[in-house]
């Protein structure tokens, strides 16, 4: 019964693979709707930032990406935004 546990390793890594694929298409769209919105001066600016920073939270708290670069991006959108709002 050789190689029943790589099996299931490899059926485990495609399913996380998909996951994280998801998550990070998820983040990449929320980070470009919250820097679009803030460099047009939007008036939802402050709702795409927050959905951008809910998106990079869960990202990294699920180990899609590092927590600490979650926290990176999160700190230049919303230096972004309270640069642009003068």
């Amino acid at each position: 019964m050789k190689g029943i546990s790589a099996k299931r390793a490899r059926r485990q890594s495609l399913k996380r693979h998909e996951i994280n694929r998801h998550r990070s298409r998820t983040v990449r769209t929320a980070i470009r709707s919250a820097r679009e919105s803030i460099l047009s001066k939007s008036e939802d600016a402050n709702d795409n930032l927050k959905l951008a920073s809910i998106a990079l939270d869960r990202a990294g708290s699920k180990g899609t990406i590092h927590p600490k670069n979650a926290a990176r991006r999160k700190s230049r959108l919303a230096k972004m935004l309270n640069s642009n709002a003068n």
